[in-house]
């Protein structure tokens, strides 16, 4: 997903603000919002395994659809990026922010729990076909 970012300074108040807001076709962030992303980005893109993962040839944002075999409900997953291993695996990065402490394996193993992120795994994983 690519985004316009806000101008600084701009108030979507003034008329050249409101111009410029209804011209957009991509979702506004603040200057402020692309300077947190890009400090994301810097920091996951810093860990050599994640890099790694992160720069394999794939496709961002992938939903899948799949009928539920117990309960003939349809299910739908959305990853944020899929992509394949050495050995031809599905790998299905799934990048999360934490809001405690410096995202340490203790901190991160509690949001882990706390967010059922365990639970989406294993749901991605049917999903997507992935082991």
């Amino acid at each position: 997903m690519s985004y316009a970012v806000r101008p600084i300074g701009m108030k979507f108040t003034t008329k050249e603000g409101m111009a410029w807001r209804d011209a957009q076709t991509k979702t506004i962030i603040t200057n402020e919002e692309f300077m947190d992303i890009a400090r994301m980005r810097e920091s996951v893109l810093s860990h050599p395994i994640a890099r790694s993962i992160l720069e394999r040839p794939g496709d961002n944002e992938v939903a899948v659809f799949k009928r539920d075999e117990e309960t003939g409900l349809m299910l739908k997953a959305r990853a944020d990026r899929v992509t394949m291993d050495d050995q031809q695996r599905t790998v299905i990065p799934d990048l999360k922010t934490t809001q405690h402490g410096n995202g340490g394996l203790e901190a991160f193993s509690k949001e882990i729990y706390n967010w059922g992120y365990a639970l989406q795994a294993a749901f991605y994983q049917d999903a997507f076909g992935a082991s």
